[in-house]
């Protein structure tokens, strides 16, 4: 594996022991493990990923949240409804 270096994000959530919620950080990945995290970090020879304005979230990949709801939205009988009658008439497709 190569190294990836996450810049610019605007909020990085951890999962350490203390859950800190870093502003304004890049993130260094080293064979997929993080190598290092600290504003303005430089390394050569590496895949660059611009994450300015984004929350980055190791290891959080949240798939299903969205895809429902994206499937779905072309049905009419649940168009300009309240939240009950959208699941009512969603949750049996």
């Amino acid at each position: 594996m190569s190294d990836t270096l996450i810049q610019n994000a605007r909020l990085l959530l951890t999962t350490d022991a203390s859950s800190r919620a870093i502003p304004s950080c890049d993130l260094l990945l080293r064979d997929g493990v993080i190598a290092a995290v600290g504003v303005g970090l430089k390394v050569h020879d590496c895949q660059v990923i611009n994450a300015e304005g984004c929350l980055v979230t190791p290891g959080l990949i949240n798939t299903h949240h969205h895809l429902y709801p994206t499937m779905t939205r072309a049905v009419p009988a649940s168009q300009d409804v309240a939240l009950f009658g959208w699941l009512q008439t969603l949750y049996p497709i």
